[in-house]
């Protein structure tokens, strides 16, 4: 086993040790438990982080997935970096709540990952990226949008009306 050491957790000769897998699942349970900001300021933030990052790489698309909807509740300049990396997940799960974390912050550099999901195999994601890029509102993803109206899927093509829509650029209605 590789191990862990969990800051704030103390037992008699020092920090808990645990193998690297029970102390990730350890934290984000914990964490997950933690009901708003003023009880979560009693745990450190760098560690709170460091263990919601660890629970990123974990084989489990359950650990994974709470690690996320945890870095989601962090201030968006925490969280970035670890959001944007879950889009690239191995389950559209993972890869969606991480999505949609970035997309209610409306960030900007999610809008290129949401353009490739435009052309993915699962009718669900390519939904769910038009629906982002109608959510965040960024002009530069109204071309994208006009060629994702050729899908096939209706329900593309429904969303993609609705995200122009929203977006409101000339260049959509021209």
């Amino acid at each position: 086993h590789r191990w862990i050491e969990l800051p704030g957790f103390h037992a008699i000769n020092g920090s808990m040790r645990l193998p690297r897998e029970w102390a990730v699942a350890l934290g984000i349970a914990l964490l997950t438990l933690i009901p708003g900001p003023q009880e979560a300021r009693a745990f450190e933030w760098v560690g709170r982080l460091r263990v919601l990052a660890a629970g990123l790489e974990d084989p489990k698309e359950s650990v994974r997935l709470d690690a996320v909807r945890a870095l989601a509740e962090f201030p968006l300049a925490d969280a970035r970096e670890f959001l944007l990396k879950a889009t690239a997940d191995v389950n559209d799960g993972v890869r969606l709540q991480a999505a949609r974390a970035l997309a209610r912050h409306r960030e900007p550099q999610l809008v290129p990952i949401l353009v490739e999901w435009l052309a993915d195999i699962e009718l669900t994601m390519r939904v769910e990226a038009v629906n982002l890029l109608g959510e965040i509102g960024n002009n530069a993803a109204v071309g994208p949008l006009i060629r994702a109206f050729g899908d096939v899927e209706h329900r593309v093509r429904e969303a993609v009306v609705e995200a122009l829509g929203k977006i409101g650029s000339i260049k959509a209605v021209t």
